[in-house]
């Protein structure tokens, strides 16, 4: 799930390229949300992923059953109230990413979730998969004093 949030900083560049008329509307057509600008960048890294939906509903009316069919929620510019409710509706499976900026400086917090594993290594050996432990949640994370 990305955060459709209005894209305040990303203006269209000005027209006086040689580059092909299809690269010209790409850049003439800015997208209007924070998450139609990094699909493209998400579907580059992750050729393997295929499209990247956008899902269009405010996050306060995403319900356990529409996210149920994602195994990694990414939200952005949300409430710690909204994040909060937000990570009581995925299931243990589930990765959940929080991504906020503040100008120039951001933060970034992953839940990989109660059923993640990892494959350690010892040298070049790939060692068994193995449970991450402890597992702390996005709300014991947020628990923590500063």
């Amino acid at each position: 799930y990305l955060r459709q949030t209005p894209c305040f900083f990303w203006a269209p560049l000005p027209d006086n390229s040689d580059e092909p008329d299809t690269k010209k509307a790409k850049l003439t057509n800015p997208p209007n949300t924070i998450a139609e600008l990094v699909k493209p960048a998400i579907q580059d890294l992750n050729p393997l992923l295929g499209e990247c939906e956008i899902v269009p509903q405010d996050i306060d009316h995403l319900t356990a059953d529409i996210l149920a069919d994602y195994s990694v929620i990414c939200a952005s510019h949300v409430t710690p109230t909204q994040l909060l409710a937000l990570s009581q509706k995925l299931t243990p499976a589930q990765k959940l990413v929080w991504i906020d900026s503040f100008g120039w400086h951001g933060s970034c917090w992953f839940d990989l979730g109660a059923q993640h594993s990892y494959r350690p290594e010892q040298g070049k050996e790939l060692l068994d998969p193995q449970p991450l432990q402890p597992h702390i949640s996005i709300s014991d994370m947020y628990q923590i004093p500063l």
